[in-house]
């Protein structure tokens, strides 16, 4: 990804929303300060360097040390332990998401192996069973067309966290993924206001 002043600047604005939004009290007295946009150079080469790393400007502005009406951006966002932060927080969560994901399809095969239809089993919405789990095993069942039925909802369960899809990887192949990624990028929600002109996702 080439690190253009615009991509900078986008990112840069969406740390210090997500920022401003966690101690409102700091907004006064910050200004133009410069550590949004070495926040956001940071995060935009960290994920150059480890493509698997997403580029969240919000998630990397959650990972940090608990804030009080006296944080610091510059101490919070700065420091290369800000990066350390937000790559552990990653790791967890996509941790935390496969575990779920595994414990979801073992139980679906294993159904299935004490002879449970599989597309009975597969065919509607159960609570133990997420979207993204079912269309994972019926994949691994080799049943396309239930691979299919799912894909809107599991898209949706992708929309709702991104990092499913490195969650899947070892469940199915990249191809297989039910969201296609042409390019690696920024999910940018529009601004209101003189600073930016609006601009869509993806």
């Amino acid at each position: 990804m080439l690190l253009t002043p615009r991509t900078i600047e986008l990112v840069a604005d969406r740390i210090e929303r997500a920022y401003l939004r966690r101690s409102p009290s700091l907004a006064p007295f910050i200004g133009n300060a410069r550590v949004w946009t070495i926040a956001a150079q940071a995060l935009l080469e960290a994920h150059h360097r480890h493509a698997w790393l997403p580029l969240d400007p919000e998630l990397f502005v959650a990972a940090q040390a608990s804030q009080t009406p006296m944080s610091d951006p510059w101490s919070d966002l700065a420091p290369p332990t800000a990066l350390r932060r937000y790559r552990r927080q990653v790791l967890q969560i996509i941790q935390g998401l496969r575990r779920e994901l595994r414990a979801e399809i073992r139980r679906a095969e294993r159904l299935v192996r004490r002879g449970q239809d599989p597309r009975k089993l597969l065919a509607e919405p159960r609570r133990w069973l997420s979207p993204l789990g079912a269309y994972v095993a019926a994949y691994r069942l080799q049943l396309p067309d239930l691979m299919e039925q799912w894909r809107p909802r599991a898209r949706d369960q992708h929309d709702a966290c991104p990092l499913y899809r490195l969650a899947c990887r070892g469940f199915l192949p990249s191809c297989a993924y039910p969201v296609s990624e042409l390019l690696p990028g920024l999910h940018l929600t529009p601004r209101i206001g003189p600073r930016f002109t609006s601009f869509s996702k993806n």
